[in-house]
């Protein structure tokens, strides 16, 4: 039998349709193979990881970075509101009243004179000798 015998003989076989059961199963195992071996997300709850797919670990380490700069940042402005809010709130009167005194006394008290100091008459201090000087560092 040569090669034209067995095309004349096809030619006459009458042309059958496959099984749909087959047909699917062929089907999913091309994509299968198209996508690489990965399947397609199936529910809406894969689908994050398959964004995260080519490296979990390095996603989940900066994830977890953020996370504890953002609770140290809380942390540390924790005061901040209160002392905004206190800030903005405008002091009593009396208060304000006080402070402005206490500014004008200090103010007061810089530029008076200061006391005078009654002075004696001018003491003569002897100078000292090289050798009755302060000898206490030659000791060790």
């Amino acid at each position: 039998m040569n090669a034209d015998d067995l095309e004349k003989r096809m030619a006459q076989q009458p042309l059958r349709q496959v099984p749909i059961e087959w047909r699917e199963e062929i089907l999913a195992s091309a994509q299968k193979a198209a996508d690489g071996g990965r399947s397609r997300p199936a529910t809406a709850r894969s689908w994050w990881r398959e964004l995260l797919w080519p490296s979990p670990w390095a996603w989940a380490g900066a994830a977890t970075v953020w996370v504890i700069g953002f609770m140290l940042n809380s942390f540390a402005s924790g005061g901040g509101d209160e002392m905004a809010f206190a800030s903005s709130v405008r002091p009593p009167a009396v208060i304000s009243e006080m402070a402005q005194s206490e500014r004008l006394s200090l103010m007061n008290s810089l530029f008076e004179s200061p006391p005078a100091v009654e002075a004696g008459p001018p003491t003569k201090v002897q100078p000292k000798r090289r050798s009755e000087g302060n000898t206490e560092w030659f000791r060790a």
